[in-house]
């Protein structure tokens, strides 16, 4: 199951009608630069200079977002929130949608940005 993809703006807006936006990045990441109205619930962490997905991810989340609240997944460019939204959907009935291009947006392979973040859209 997928989640429907958003973009950074849309996500600012249903923030204000009470969304969570849910930063999957990890700690490290999320220390150097994130939304001020982010929560983070890493969905890996580094072992051994690599991200591993963590089991209690999906506990994680229900834990820190209450139940029925719509949750907007952000990570840098995008793929690690749709995997989280994967995992939160094979596992409840959640109103989760990924915001297209993260944090720092996507880049095309010279480097070219091909969708903004929330970071190039100057968001708070």
């Amino acid at each position: 199951m997928t989640a429907p993809m958003i973009d950074p703006r849309e996500a600012f807006a249903l923030l204000a009608q009470g969304a969570v936006l849910v930063d999957v990045r990890a700690r490290e990441e999320f220390e150097d630069g994130h939304p001020l109205a982010a929560v983070n619930v890493p969905l890996a962490g580094f072992v051994e200079g690599r991200l591993v997905d963590r089991e209690d991810f999906v506990d994680r989340v229900h834990e820190a977002c209450a139940a029925g609240v719509p949750l907007l997944l952000l990570c840098r460019s995008g793929v690690r929130a749709e995997r989280a939204a994967a995992q939160i959907l094979a596992r409840s009935p959640r109103d989760v949608r990924v915001v297209r291009g993260g944090y720092e947006g996507t880049r095309g392979p010279f480097g070219e940005v091909l969708e903004p973040g929330w970071r190039r859209l100057a968001l708070p």
